[in-house]
């Protein structure tokens, strides 16, 4: 285990609304109970979802089948 968080604890929901939280340091062993809506509230990665991902896998076998498959000039002498 490591040493005791320095932080304040905090609940907070989809939209970035504070659900519950302590001002207050906690130390191990302490529990914290928030309750924070996890169905019906649309979110931006519910919306793009792995979108982001799969352009960042696609761009560069894109550009790597287009270096690939694109004919080569012959050099000028």
């Amino acid at each position: 285990m490591g040493p005791p968080s320095t932080g304040a604890p905090a609940g907070v929901g989809a939209v970035g609304r504070s659900a519950g939280g302590s001002a207050v340091t906690v130390s191990m062993g302490c529990r914290m109970v928030a309750h924070v809506p996890v169905c019906g509230v649309r979110t931006v990665y519910d919306r793009i979802r792995d979108t982001c991902a799969w352009l960042c896998l696609a761009a560069p076998t894109a550009l790597t089948a287009t270096a690939v498959v694109r004919p080569r000039r012959p050099a000028h002498r």
